[in-house]
């Protein structure tokens, strides 16, 4: 099971974006790999990363990510060594 994660807000080229972890399977080994998303451009209402619309957004994003889990797929030790 994976933790919840909020994400970190930052701003990059005149968009933000949320840094997260996410898990990938690599080799039956499940690694916790570094990942951005963009969220937004920056204009007159998004003009920071902690004002309303960017967190929403945000928070939103990772509601996505923290409700899907590779890792919490359930899978037999017999079924995982026949796959692999």
């Amino acid at each position: 099971m994976s933790r919840h994660q909020r994400g970190h807000i930052f701003e990059r080229h005149g968009a933000f974006h949320v840094r997260f972890y996410q898990s990938k399977m690599h080799n039956g080994i499940a690694t916790r790999v570094q990942k951005s998303h963009k969220l937004c451009d920056k204009d007159r209402v998004r003009h920071s990363r902690s004002s309303k619309p960017v967190r929403f957004a945000a928070e939103e994003f990772m509601r996505k990510v923290n409700s899907t889990s590779i890792v919490s797929q359930d899978v037999s030790v017999v079924e995982f060594y026949e796959k692999n």
